[in-house]
């Protein structure tokens, strides 16, 4: 089940703030809180099982930078 968080406006795609990488991307409209045709979910997945959202719960973390690259492989999209 995907859930949508009414109460964050959605980004437009030419907005500067619109990122295919949602939340990891620093845009809160994308996933995980809901589901675009841009988003690019394997990547956001991989990037958050290494760890690169753990510092919104500890900001003492640091995250390994490999971490910030990390990709599926598949689009040309960072």
């Amino acid at each position: 089940m995907l859930r949508l968080n009414t109460s964050i406006p959605p980004t437009p795609r030419r907005s500067p703030r619109f990122s295919p990488l949602g939340v990891v991307g620093g845009d809160l409209a994308g996933f995980p809180n809901g589901r675009r045709i841009e988003d690019d979910v394997v990547t956001i997945e991989l990037r958050a099982i290494a760890g690169l959202t753990y510092p919104l719960i500890d900001p003492k973390y640091k995250v390994d930078p490999v971490a910030k690259i990390l990709t599926d492989g598949l689009t040309g999209r960072a």
